[in-house]
């Protein structure tokens, strides 16, 4: 249903350079969960999830938005096997068009009618906007910070990932007639949600099969990312360890990718850090399914949130 509204939604006008790049990152791919979930959350308490269609589109296209904007910042040749906007257009041309991606976002959610839905969900928007710019700002200095503890690092997963999962679930609850102890339930819901299938990726990065994953293995090693393996691993490690992983973290020991990656995984297995961050996975994952329970609807109107969740978090790729 989502991609059939996309496929007939055009992102045409003057100049043509300026809606060209919206068209190329909008359909080279992508898992569609976050627009998924708006329906979702709009379909649990019994409303047409069709409904939901105009912000869920508004929420791929702010989630692509911030793709091509963090792409950027990484300096990214690729998204999704294809060239990144600016690599294949120009840096100043995908800035100007993430720009207009923004503004296209909150166009389609004041398509609502109903003044007082209009007003809640462009507040959800703000909110989730807002903190994922405070996520993505933490995760940059992170980058240059020698201390990050593991309870920071779940702040800045929460807040890059957790609460687009989980406002685009509320929002879908809002435009559904749910009241609001049930929205915040749902919300809650995505928000641990959000926090388990971030860990699921760092677990893939590191541990995940290349062919399944679909990208080099060892990624998150080679550019030095703070995950939560890295910061548990720290905590569990020896002296030794402990020292090894600093210097290559900090490219005080300069090693081949092959090798820096086996090296570090090698601590990773030793400190058994794959265990602990399965534990946190699921503990989020227990909280996740805890507020869905507390949800006042039919237990199998939960039933497809419940297996999104399961595949979601048992995914390899």
């Amino acid at each position: 249903m989502f991609d059939s509204f996309l496929d007939n939604y055009k992102f045409h006008g003057k100049p043509k350079s300026l809606y060209d790049p919206i068209e190329y990152i909008m359909h080279i791919g992508g898992k569609r969960i976050r627009p998924v979930l708006v329906s979702m959350g709009c379909d649990l308490f019994g409303a047409d999830p069709a409904l939901a269609l105009d912000a869920s589109l508004a929420l791929e296209i702010f989630h692509n938005f911030t793709l091509v904007h963090d792409d950027i910042m990484d300096e990214a040749d690729l998204r999704r096997g294809k060239l990144t906007v600016h690599k294949k257009f120009s840096n100043n041309i995908a800035i100007l068009s993430g720009d207009l991606m923004l503004i296209k976002a909150y166009t389609l959610l004041c398509n609502y009618e109903n003044s007082e839905t209009r007003r809640i969900i462009l507040n959800i928007f703000n909110k989730f906007a807002t903190e994922l710019c405070e996520g993505q700002q933490m995760d940059m200095e992170f980058e240059v910070t020698a201390d990050v503890s593991v309870d920071e690092y779940i702040e800045m997963i929460t807040l890059k990932t957790g609460v687009l999962i989980a406002g685009a679930l509320q929002m879908g609850a809002v435009i559904g007639g749910a009241s609001v102890g049930n929205a915040s339930h749902l919300y809650k819901f995505g928000l641990n949600l959000g926090i388990a299938f971030q860990l699921q990726d760092d677990l893939l990065d590191t541990f995940g099969n290349m062919e399944k994953v679909g990208k080099k293995i060892g990624g998150d090693i080679i550019q030095n990312k703070k995950t939560y393996l890295y910061l548990k691993a720290l905590e569990l490690s020896d002296t030794t360890q402990r020292q090894k992983l600093l210097e290559i973290y900090s490219n005080k020991v300069i090693l081949s990718e092959i090798d820096k990656v086996k090296t570090v995984t090698e601590i990773f297995n030793d400190v058994v850090v794959k265990e602990y961050a399965h534990q946190v996975r699921d503990a989020y994952l227990d909280l996740a399914y805890a507020h869905l329970a507390a949800i006042s609807v039919p237990d199998d109107k939960k039933t497809p949130l419940k297996h999104l969740a399961a595949e979601l978090l048992n995914r390899e790729n």
